[in-house]
């Protein structure tokens, strides 16, 4: 059954990766933009998705390894099946 557009959609985790991947239609409605031909997602894991403030000790520790994979695949030509992703431990693959 589809929703009509006076009934709010089923909401979904804000983690759900469709949700966040919906928000490239939203960014680009009204602008006349078109969404970019492909989406690169860096992200991490967390421990616990429990409420708190700032971020968990592993996640904080993710933070420079997710900065230096978005730069080097923003100064890759032809980021895409072969750009690195990393592991676990911090390494790239």
């Amino acid at each position: 059954m589809e929703a009509s557009p006076r009934e709010p959609r089923a909401r979904r985790p804000p983690d759900d990766p469709d949700t966040v991947l919906a928000l490239l239609d939203t960014l680009c409605a009204g602008t006349g933009g078109q969404p970019p031909r492909r989406t690169l997602i860096v992200g991490c894991e967390p421990a616990s998705v429990e409420e708190g403030i700032g971020l968990s000790p592993p996640v904080s520790d993710a933070v420079p390894e997710a900065v230096r994979l978005i730069d080097e695949l923003l100064r890759a030509d032809e980021p895409g099946e072969s750009a690195p992703r990393a592991t676990a431990d911090g390494a790239a693959k």
